[in-house]
């Protein structure tokens, strides 16, 4: 955020459920005329369905590969 370049990280959480959930999130920091921070503008998506089709992608290639 310091040289107000955008932001993108990925992590998991902990619904009260119990349940592990991703989330994306992604922004920047917006600054004034002076430079100075104003306000951050952001999104967080939960992207638990795609970090699951992946990992279940990478599972299946893995035991194809040893198969092989």
């Amino acid at each position: 955020l310091e040289n107000a370049t955008p932001y993108r990280v990925e992590y998991r959480v902990l619904h009260p459920s119990g349940t592990v959930r991703w989330l994306d999130t992604r922004g920047y920091l917006h600054r004034d005329t002076h430079g100075r921070p104003v306000r951050v503008l952001g999104i967080s998506m939960d992207v638990t369905e795609r970090k699951d089709a992946d990992l279940a992608l990478r599972e299946s290639s893995q035991r194809k590969d040893e198969f092989l």
